[in-house]
Formats: structure tokens, sequence, C-alpha cells
């Protein structure tokens, strides 16, 4: 147990000497949604080194999702951001009862 303790302690540094651990950060915030809302918030700020974590998004009423919805920091990058695109809603049709015959003036 010592000597694993020691081995750690002599190895450790070694393996993290040259990481740089805030390229891992987002420097910008998450994105805004347009036409959308925060469903889940997992984003934390750290102060001068910048945002890690992930974002859920919805869409409001009358709009549907285009893509992943969660946007998540990864290298220093947000993934591709999610859009709302408007529903698009179709006519309503006419139902007629079964074996109704329909004419037509044309």
């Amino acid at each position: 147990m010592l000597f694993e303790s020691i081995v750690y302690a002599l190895i450790f540094p070694l393996c993290f000497a040259d990481f740089d651990e805030t390229s891992f950060f987002c420097k910008a915030p998450p994105p805004k949604l347009i036409n959308g809302l925060i469903k889940r918030d997992r984003v934390s700020y750290y102060k001068e080194q910048g945002y890690l974590g992930n974002m859920e998004y919805m869409c409001s009423p009358g709009f549907y999702l285009l893509g992943n919805k969660t946007v998540t920091c990864q290298n220093g990058v947000w993934s591709t951001m999610v859009q709302c695109i408007p529903e698009k809603r179709c006519l309503s049709i006419n139902i007629y009862p079964l074996n109704t015959q329909v004419e037509s003036n044309n």
C-alpha cells in the first residue's frame, strides 16, 4: 500500500504536466434559443475559466424541435444548436357520413 502511494505520487504529476484544463471550458455562455425555452439547465460557470455542462431545450407552443434537444460544451465549443421551427397546420377536412354522395359544381 505504501509502495503504491509513492509510485502514484511520482507518476501522477507526469501524466498531467501538459494538461490544460481551461481548454475544456466554453468561454461564451450557452446559446439562447429563439422561440424556445430552457427545459433543464446543467451548466456551471467557473470564474475565470468559463462554462461547463449541458443545456436541454424545448420549443414554445406552435413550434417543433429540429435537431438534438441538448447542447453540450465539449472541448471549449458548444455543440450544434437546436432550432424551433413553426408548426405547419393542415386545413381541416370535411368528414361526411358513410355512403354520402358528394357532387362537384365544376
